[in-house]
């Protein structure tokens, strides 16, 4: 499996188990609410910056800033961008919803 593919995934896993297990605990303590807000956090987040992604990596790789070794991505793209350059701002949108403060009432 593609090396890129791999780093992606374990990126994705640990972070949605990081979100899963702080929202969770959260929710437990102060209701179903807090679980809701930081989903709502996290898929926001993750619209922006997925927009962002797209659009600055496709200009950094089109320009050639950036270069990847073909043989290590899955081979899909979206414009001049590998798919698993995505992977890293739905981490950080996961991330950083895990990281809110919780409302207190």
């Amino acid at each position: 499996m593609p090396e890129y593919v791999l780093l992606a995934g374990a990126v994705l896993v640990a972070s949605g188990m990081i979100f899963c297990v702080s929202t969770g605990m959260s929710a437990a303590r102060h209701g179903r609410q807090e679980w809701s807000r930081r989903v709502r956090a996290a898929a926001v987040g993750a619209a922006v910056l997925l927009v962002i992604t797209a659009v600055f990596d496709n200009i950094m790789i089109g320009v050639g800033f950036v270069t990847y070794r073909e043989e290590a991505l899955a081979g899909l793209r979206l414009g001049y961008v590998p798919v698993e350059d995505f992977s890293y701002s739905i981490a950080a949108a996961l991330l950083a919803a895990a990281m809110l403060p919780t409302r207190r009432a």
